[in-house]
């Protein structure tokens, strides 16, 4: 079972990362230190998934319009 993971950062306004981690948010968001951006990231939203591939396909879908690149997690969103 997986954790999908909604996370927002204040360098990035506008922006919001959707991703996964088999750990925890908190170990994900302390990978993400390791990134070049300046500010850590925050929880947002989370929850555990059976079956990520689906979720994601669908996440895809729904928010494919807002994504900044096709081979990044990150999209626009005017909400934060």
């Amino acid at each position: 079972m997986s954790i999908v993971c909604i996370l927002t950062n204040d360098a990035l306004p506008g922006y919001i990362k959707i991703g996964r981690t088999d750990t925890s948010v908190t170990q994900r968001m302390s990978e993400l230190e390791r990134t070049p951006v300046p500010l850590p990231f925050q929880h947002f939203y989370s929850a555990r998934v059976d079956d990520y591939a689906r979720v994601k396909h669908i996440l895809h879908q729904e928010f494919g319009d807002s994504r900044v690149r096709a081979s990044r997690e990150r999209l626009r969103t005017d909400t934060y």
